[in-house]
């Protein structure tokens, strides 16, 4: 939503310094879950619901890749 807003109040220069700073905290909050899931998987059961979607989200992106190289 805000990011939306930017795009229509700052210029180019702004709305990617916003983007960036958008990205780096997407970034931090996405290795938190992802140790979340690493500690879950240890704790709990290598079959946790939470585990097998990542390991699926995983696969799905690593396969993307493969098949899409630059």
């Amino acid at each position: 939503m805000a990011f939306t807003v930017s795009c229509f109040w700052l210029t180019t220069r702004l709305q990617l310094i916003f983007a960036a700073i958008l990205s780096i905290i997407y970034t931090f909050i996405m290795m938190v879950v992802f140790m979340g899931t690493i500690q879950t998987a240890a704790k709990e059961n290598i079959f946790h619901p939470s585990v097998i979607v990542i390991v699926l989200l995983s696969g799905i992106f690593i396969i993307a890749g493969i098949c899409h190289p630059k």
